[in-house]
Formats: structure tokens, C-alpha cells, sequence
């Protein structure tokens, strides 16, 4: 990741990715297989250090489930987007149901949107409606100018 060597044992990813278990338990031939030793790494690419580490806490963490760790929503978010891109459903299911513990409706609609989570809709478009200040800049960039501009109708 991003020219940065990480040694992991496998079975902490094939336990939780189907995507990792068929790259690292593809039958070996002749040549040693992708990510079986330093010479022959996994290059994960467009994969930023901070996510690939973020992700890696929650992996290495003894129970992800079960107290979770204390995380900020970014955090959660990048644990999110690699849990979903290599089908790790249940570590999805943690940083889903973290991410709703925060205060940030927008920027849950924005992560519903991003990441195909429709139960994010209803309380934070609610909460967008019935909260007593009006959107922000930032919140119109997460929503987006029409979900934004439809809210704005709705609180008036």
C-alpha cells in the first residue's frame, strides 16, 4: 500500500474477505503466489496508507465486534469503504452501525448514498428537516444541491 510493506498473516484476511480467501488461497503453481512472501506482494492499488491502516485496526483488533473500538466517523468511513469493497460483511456491519452513533445527518446521507446503506435515510433526513438551523455550505455538499434544495422546501 502506497510503497509500504505490511506482513499480516493471511488468515486475518481470508477469515473476513471471500475477495482476500480467492487471491491468497489460489492454487499455487510453479511460481510462488501473490502475497506469499516480501518478494511477491499483494500491491493494493488506489488503496491510501490511512484507510489500509484504519481497516487494519478494526481486523486486528481482538473483537470488532464486541466492545468496538472508539473511532471518529472519518475513521469508521475508511473502515467502511475497504470493508465494502472487498465484501467483508461483518466488519461492514460494525462501521455501519458505529457510523450511526454520530451527529452528522448530511454527511450520513452522503455515506448512505456512497455506500448503499438505506436505512442512514430516514432519521437523518428527518433530523435535517426538524432541527432548528438551517443547512450549511457543508451540508449542501454532502447532500448534494437538489436533495439540499428539497430540504430547504420541506423546513419552510
Amino acid at each position: 500500500v502506497e510503497k509500504t510493506l505490511y506482513r499480516i498473516p493471511p488468515s486475518n484476511l481470508t477469515k473476513v474477505s471471500p475477495v482476500f480467501r480467492d487471491m491468497l488461497e489460489a492454487p499455487s503453481g510453479s511460481e510462488a503466489s501473490e502475497g506469499s512472501g516480501d518478494n511477491t506482494p499483494i500491491f493494493l492499488e488506489s488503496i491510501t496508507q490511512i484507510d489500509w491502516e484504519r481497516l487494519l485496526k478494526v481486523i486486528l483488533h481482538k473483537s470488532y465486534l464486541d466492545p468496538p473500538l472508539k473511532f471518529n466517523l472519518d475513521e469508521w468511513i475508511s473502515v467502511l469503504k475497504l470493508s465494502t469493497l472487498w465484501k467483508m460483511d461483518v466488519v461492514r456491519a460494525t462501521a455501519i452501525k458505529s457510523i450511526e452513533e454520530f451527529d452528522d445527518p448530511a454527511r450520513k446521507i452522503h455515506v448512505a448514498r456512497e455506500y448503499g446503506i438505506s436505512s442512514y435515510y430516514p432519521p437523518a433526513l428527518s433530523q435535517l428537516v426538524l432541527r432548528p438551523r438551517s443547512l450549511s455550505v457543508q451540508d449542501i455538499g454532502f447532500l448534494g444541491l437538489e436533495c439540499g434544495l428539497k430540504i430547504i422546501s420541506i423546513r419552510e
